[in-house]
């Protein structure tokens, strides 16, 4: 094939055959799907590509098709920078294409864009993020773009050129984006973990995985409880995810997991979600690639005694209904409420480990073993209360990490 195809009205359904990766999934399965707003095809672009499967349409449908045997590049020659971004990202699916954890298709669901986006070169991610620049005050911009200080604008321009970040559109607002890397480490017997993935029969939701509850800083020795999984931001200097799964594996997991098993593609996953950055003065979204692990080991030699079991937050108490009318005042509801005594209640169950310091001895990472409800609960906005009080208990008890004692 030598084209890619963008539907603008109907749905298509993709019928995979035998070599195709989606021969797995039932005829029915959303994934097989390609509907309005959506494409497929680009590998046809850049590769000389065999179809691996039937797509066929499923409605009345209308397409749009980009045919490169009938492509003229000779406007590239008069549109010097496009052509140089186009050439750029040419290089870039090529190697996104050829890593050891990409799943070339027809279809486009496993590819990374942002990923992508985040491999160009810094002269390109600048001709893309200049323009956006550029409108900051403008009256005629056709996206939401905030006022901007001169001083955000200067940290935002930073994250393009020194971190590697890139400032676009998400909707219909301007965001900075970053991609961060994680992995989801289940504590089960890795012969099973790997029967249930490649069975397709998935985890079940009460398995226990691997979650960093919180940072030590050794030197302050200040703790800063924020549950996620463990993983990091992909570096300036790291053109593949491979790079950054490679490093956050060997840096932070193996030095403290040595036999994880860890998996670079069966239940390797990816989502996207927005929050707040008040110091950017723009919203980020964060593209997270998320592999998955196993592990017998329980890490009870890592253990912290004695921590949690005294921790006794005070829980704000639910808003009044004449309070909640009284201008700026933070209402706390019910919700919150009963939010806030679970999360008190897991954070003084919780059983907590302490890693190797890393980082040169600069961080040491404080871990639990969660359930997705219990993850859910504590990396939710409601636990932040909670987590604030959690960080401060935690920088006054006395805490052994491999053999070290802090506070």
């Amino acid at each position: 094939g030598t084209s890619m195809f963008f539907v603008l009205a109907g749905s298509l359904l993709y019928r995979p055959g035998g070599y195709a990766r989606e021969s797995v999934l039932d005829h029915s399965d959303r994934l097989l799907r390609c509907n309005t707003g959506e494409f497929c095809c680009e590998i046809a672009l850049w590769f000389d590509w065999c179809h691996l499967g039937l797509m066929t349409a499923v409605a009345p449908t209308e397409i749009a098709v980009v045919d490169v045997s009938n492509c003229d590049t000779n406007f590239l020659r008069r549109h010097k920078a496009a052509g140089n971004v186009l050439r750029s990202y040419a290089v870039a699916f090529d190697s996104a294409m050829k890593d050891a954890h990409a799943y070339p298709s027809d279809l486009t669901r496993d590819i990374d864009y942002n990923a992508l986006m985040f491999a160009l070169p810094l002269d390109s991610r600048m001709a893309l993020s200049r323009p956006l620049f550029d409108q900051v005050d403008g009256e005629t911009a056709r996206i939401n773009i905030p006022h901007l200080s001169k001083a955000q604008v200067a940290k935002l321009e930073a994250e393009v050129t020194q971190k590697g970040n890139i400032v676009g559109i998400a909707g219909d607002e301007m965001v900075r984006f970053t991609l961060i890397v994680a992995s989801r480490i289940y504590l089960i017997d890795p012969e099973i973990g790997i029967k249930l993935l490649e069975s397709g029969d998935g985890i079940p939701d009460e398995s226990k995985f691997l979650v960093r509850l919180g940072e030590l800083t050794v030197a302050s020795r200040v703790v800063k409880a924020c549950p996620v999984l463990p993983g990091g931001q992909r570096r300036k200097q790291e053109a593949t995810l491979s790079a950054t799964f490679t490093r956050i594996i060997e840096d932070e997991i193996k030095p403290f997991i040595p036999g994880v098993d860890i998996r670079s593609k069966h239940g390797r996953s990816h989502e996207m979600f927005i929050k707040e950055s008040p110091r950017y003065g723009v919203r980020t979204c964060y593209s997270r690639a998320c592999f998955v692990g196993f592990t017998d080991d329980d890490l009870e030699r890592f253990r912290i005694p004695c921590v949690g079991h005294d921790f006794k937050p005070k829980i704000p108490k639910e808003t009044s209904r004449y309070m909640g009318w009284c201008p700026g005042a933070t209402r706390t509801s019910a919700e919150d409420v009963e939010m806030h005594e679970r999360a008190t209640r897991l954070l003084q169950q919780a059983v907590v480990f302490g890693a190797i310091p890393v980082q040169d001895g600069e961080i040491a990472y404080l871990y639990a073993w969660l359930d997705q409800a219990e993850f859910d609960i504590l990396s939710g906005e409601r636990a932040k209360p909670i987590l604030d009080q959690y960080s401060d208990y935690l920088s006054k008890v006395h805490i052994t990490i491999h053999g070290s004692l802090f506070n």
